[in-house]
């Protein structure tokens, strides 16, 4: 165990073809991002632990019986997700509560000796909520952050297996994608549970976000569910996916733009647009640009998240008009690492 601070941060990431359908086992390809979830563990004196979330302010200490109990009743609130008795946004009731039970979780699975005080402080600068895997970044920082600081070591397949059965607890069921890109960093296609990785692709394209969806991505998931367990529409999204990768390895933006126009219309068709952002979209195409949402997207309210909008026309008085902001991102090539 470190006698000094320790500090690990992980990307986010965007969807660039294929949501809702890669957790059917459709191909995908996504991209990790210049966004973070930073996490800091400091020693402190006395046995506490204490949490920091720094973006909403939030604070707790407690001691390692209060965070064994938490864990034990986000473990009941999930088995009751699972029966129907509640909703997956009851599991997980805020930022702070995520962070607790990762923190716990390892303690016990890899039975860590923590040694007195702890101060663990995260930061993101992903907005949480727009669907460019905040949930990923954050458990896989807080993970990282904690296994270096006690001085172990995790596979590559731990780290995968241990966060997707945390992030399950807040999306109801994890595809696991968000936590590779995390973890790895990179352009990747997923296709029949292989992940091939890609160049990170040289696209005129920007984030606008629409702002926090009033629905969760675990609650979009079970929504979008009778939608693409038919089969018809997951093989249509399977179809884009295919057709996204190909057009990027070829370089071919034409092509890559009428992908994100298919892709619109098949997340129009699952109802995860709400219509003010789908009027925003329309609103963009008139201009010779393409866009779709890049996330879960919502089942209700006038937001979704972040739009992936592609192509070189300007836009910033749309994104001004309907009260948006933009933001400006790149590629990550690297995954989760200690700074």
């Amino acid at each position: 165990m470190q006698s000094y601070a320790v500090t690990a941060r992980a990307p986010g990431k965007i969807i660039l073809s294929g949501e809702h359908a890669v957790v059917y086992g459709r191909p995908a390809i996504a991209l990790a991002i210049d966004r973070y979830a930073t996490t800091t563990i400091t020693p402190q004196s006395g046995y506490g632990i204490w949490f920091e979330f720094l973006n909403d302010e939030l604070k707790h200490v407690a001691t390692m019986e209060e965070l064994q109990d938490l864990k034990t009743q986000i473990s009941k609130r999930y088995r009751k997700f699972t029966v129907g008795k509640c909703q997956i946004r009851d599991v997980i009731r805020n930022p702070l509560e995520l962070i607790q039970y990762t923190f716990i979780y390892l303690v016990e699975h890899l039975s860590l000796a923590t040694k007195g005080g702890l101060k663990i402080q995260i930061e993101l600068t992903l907005p949480i909520g727009c669907g460019m895997g905040a949930s990923a970044s954050v458990i896989l920082s807080v993970m990282h952050a904690l296994i270096n600081y006690c001085g172990q070591t995790l596979t590559v397949d731990k780290y995968l297996y241990f966060g997707r059965e945390i992030e399950n607890l807040q999306h109801g069921r994890s595809s696991g994608l968000d936590l590779f890109l995390s973890l790895h960093g990179g352009c990747y296609f997923f296709n029949a549970g292989n992940a091939n990785k890609r160049s990170l692709p040289n696209l005129p394209f920007v984030l606008v976000n629409t702002g926090k969806a009033e629905t969760s991505t675990g609650e979009c998931v079970e929504s979008v569910a009778k939608h693409l367990q038919d089969g018809v529409l997951a093989d249509e999204f399977s179809n884009t996916a295919l057709a996204f990768d190909l057009a990027l390895r070829q370089h071919n933006l034409a092509m890559v733009k009428e992908c994100v126009r298919r892709n619109h219309e098949l997340l129009l068709a699952i109802e995860v647009v709400p219509k003010r952002v789908a009027d925003f979209i329309a609103a963009v195409e008139v201009r010779g640009n393409v866009a779709k949402v890049s996330g879960a997207g919502a089942i209700s309210g006038d937001s979704a998240g972040v739009v992936l909008v592609v192509g070189e026309a300007e836009i910033s008085d749309l994104v001004a008009e309907y009260g948006y902001t933009t933001l400006s991102v790149n590629g990550e090539s690297s995954g989760v690492c200690l700074i």
